[in-house]
C-alpha cells in the first residue's frame, strides 16, 4: 500500500525523468529574448501518464516551467520532484537539461506576446526562490510558499508580479476515484493543472516536437 501511495504522489505534475528524447534539432526555433516563455514537455512514465488526466484540454504535456533567455542561454525554472537535494525541488534547466532528460517524447513552447510585461520582475522574483528551500508539494495543497508542484509555481510567479493584466484561478475538481480521495484525504481538489494558461489567449505556441 506504501508504494502505491507513493506512485499516486508522482502521478500528480510531476516531472519525471526515465529515456531519452530524440529531439532532432536540438536548437530553439524562437529568439525572443524579451519574452517570457512556458516551456513544457511529456514523457513515456507511469506518472506521467497519469498526471494527463488532470489536465483542461491538452493531454500531451505533464511538466511545465518558465523560460527566460539570459546571457547564460536559455534557462527554465521548474519544480520537480527528481533532485537529488528534497530541499531544492525548484531548479534552473539549460534547454537541453530540460527537453533531453530520460522518457520526453514531446515538447512545446508558449510565448507570453504582452509588449509591456514586466519581464525582469519576473525572472528577479523567480531567482528569489531559488535562493530559497523549495520543496515538491506532494499535499497538492496551494498557498504554502516553500512548496510547489510544476504548475503551481509557474502560477504563483504570474500571479504575484505587478501586473495586472495576467492573473490566474486554480480550477477545482471533484475527485471521482476513490484511491485518490484516499491518497489526497479530500473529495475536492483545487489546483493549478499543467496547462493552466492555455486558455489565456496572450500565450501563443512558437515551438513544437514530438518523437514519434
Amino acid at each position: 500500500m506504501k508504494s502505491l501511495m507513493i506512485l499516486l504522489a508522482l502521478s500528480l505534475f510531476v516531472g519525471s525523468k526515465n529515456t531519452h528524447c530524440n529531439e532532432q534539432q536540438g536548437f530553439i526555433n524562437f529568439s525572443n529574448t524579451k519574452k517570457l516563455y512556458i516551456v513544457c514537455r511529456s514523457t513515456t512514465s507511469k506518472s506521467a501518464l497519469i498526471a494527463q488526466k488532470f489536465n483542461l484540454k491538452d493531454k500531451k504535456i505533464t511538466h511545465c516551467g518558465l523560460g527566460f533567455f539570459s546571457k547564460k542561454g536559455f534557462e527554465i525554472y521548474n519544480v520537480t520532484d527528481v533532485t537529488k537535494n528534497k530541499k531544492r525541488a525548484l531548479i534552473i534547466d539549460s534547454w537541453d537539461t530540460f527537453s533531453k532528460i530520460d522518457g520526453v517524447y514531446y515538447i512545446s513552447v508558449w510565448e507570453l506576446n504582452i509588449s509591456n510585461f514586466p519581464l525582469n520582475e519576473a525572472r528577479s522574483l523567480c531567482n528569489e526562490y531559488v535562493k530559497k528551500e523549495i520543496f515538491f508539494d506532494y499535499d497538492f495543497k496551494i498557498g504554502n510558499n516553500n512548496s510547489f508542484y510544476c504548475s503551481e509555481f509557474c502560477a504563483f510567479i504570474l500571479n504575484n508580479i505587478n501586473f495586472k493584466n495576467i492573473h490566474f484561478e486554480p480550477e477545482v475538481l471533484k475527485i471521482e476515484d476513490k484511491l485518490y480521495r484516499s491518497f489526497l484525504n479530500r473529495e475536492t481538489l483545487i489546483y493549478f493543472p499543467v496547462d493552466f494558461f492555455q486558455n489565456n489567449t496572450m500565450f501563443k505556441k512558437v515551438y513544437e516536437f514530438e518523437n514519434k
